[in-house]
């Protein structure tokens, strides 16, 4: 029986990249995307010229559009699409309507924390209506899976949880590759790294508070943020008014910065080798990527216990009722500390609030534990393994040749 896949575009984040990974390991016929491709492949095939500068509520009113475009595209052999993404997810089960395939949709985020203010009026009526009517969905965590079932009335029995896969090849040749001008920086200093869009999801303004209190503690430690977004400026301007000496590009680089904005990068895993440790500071996820990544790279990794994935990655037998305690939790392979305040800081000489403290101490007290330290680095790259697509693919393909 032969599917293709369904996404808004093969541009963005986590959700973009794993399905580019998936496709290197199963068949398929095509990849639709909603919007313009720059993939040049007989088998990517857009629905739209719209792009990412194309307003959101042109792109909403669009989703019928979507739909017949994609109907009109299907051959008969494609039996089951699997999309990835809100909007994709609704044009699936709006095509399957006319078409008569199976619409497989993933759901790659917490939803209920992804869309909130006008984004959640607009958003989870789209969603409730797509799970109704999906034949089946895929969750990247267990406790994403528990959430739609909650909060959205997903059908139990619909619901399948497979985590994210890693190329764990392409990992490891890249974090071969030299630093460059960024070399001295990581010999002489012990760096905390951090990796993902500058958004509100990632909470980094949090972190730059928490490393202002780990730097009155220890001037040798530097934090490194991986990656862009709309929060650029505010975080920037942020580590500044904190006293932190701040590096971003179109500067010079030099040892004498405290925080570095990398921005992006093609290769981010000579970056996280060359670290000390690994941070993720987020308030909501889905199934972070960036952490097994970390892990593929043989670093250390802490991060918050946000809803949801962390738990479920470093654990080898998650109690998904533990996700969101404000206890530290050290796991099998890796620490989860209390998530944070999601309220952006404008004012930085307010105390630190009782979370920061528990982040900074313990940050200090783990960086310098090298027994701790030791311990984690030595086990997760062993872990990273269980991502690996000889363990992943295998349920995948139960998933789209068993019959709905």
């Amino acid at each position: 029986m032969s599917y293709s896949f369904l996404i808004n575009s093969l541009k963005g984040g986590g959700a973009e990249k794993q399905l580019s990974t998936l496709i290197k390991h199963l068949p398929y016929e095509k990849v639709y995307t909603l919007e313009k491709s720059d993939t040049k492949s007989d088998k990517v095939s857009q629905l739209s010229e719209h792009t990412a500068k194309t307003p959101n509520l042109i792109k909403i009113l669009s989703l019928n559009y979507y739909g017949k475009k994609l109907t009109s595209l299907l051959s008969k052999e494609e039996k089951k699409i699997i999309s990835f993404m809100t909007r994709a997810n609704a044009v699936n089960v709006f095509s399957s309507q006319k078409s008569g395939h199976e619409p497989i949709i993933c759901e790659r985020t917490n939803p209920s924390k992804e869309f909130q203010g006008i984004r959640e009026k607009i958003y989870k009526p789209i969603i409730k209506k797509t799970y109704e009517k999906a034949a089946k969905i895929i969750t990247n965590s267990q406790g994403t899976a528990q959430e739609i079932i909650k909060s959205f009335f997903a059908k139990e029995e619909k619901i399948t949880t497979v985590p994210n896969l890693i190329d764990l090849e392409e990992i490891k040749k890249a974090k071969e590759e030299s630093l460059g001008e960024w070399q001295k920086i990581f010999e002489k200093s012990r760096v905390i790294i951090s990796c993902g869009r500058l958004t509100n999801a990632k909470a980094q303004w949090r972190l730059l508070k928490i490393f202002s209190l780990l730097l009155a503690k220890d001037k040798e430690l530097k934090l490194v943020i991986l990656g862009s977004g709309e929060l650029t400026n505010y975080l920037t301007n942020l580590s500044e008014a904190l006293g932190l000496r701040t590096y971003f590009p179109g500067k010079e680089l030099s040892e004498n910065y405290d925080a570095y904005f990398a921005g992006n990068t093609e290769n981010p895993y000579k970056f996280v080798s060359s670290s000390k440790i690994f941070v993720l500071s987020s308030l909501w996820e889905g199934f972070p990527n960036v952490l097994i990544e970390a892990m593929a790279c043989g670093t250390p990794c802490i991060s918050s216990n946000c809803a949801y994935g962390p738990l479920e990655i470093f654990s080898i037998k998650p109690e998904i009722n533990l996700y969101e305690k404000k206890e530290i939790l050290e796991e099998d392979f890796g620490v989860l500390l209390p998530t944070l305040n999601p309220q952006k800081i404008y004012n930085v000489f307010e105390k630190p609030e009782e979370s920061e403290n528990v982040w900074a101490e313990y940050l200090y007290s783990f960086i310098n534990d090298s027994k701790k330290m030791n311990f984690y680095k030595s086990c997760v790259s062993a872990r990273a393994l269980d991502f690996s697509p000889k363990k992943i693919i295998p349920m995948w393909e139960r998933i789209l040749y068993e019959p709905t």
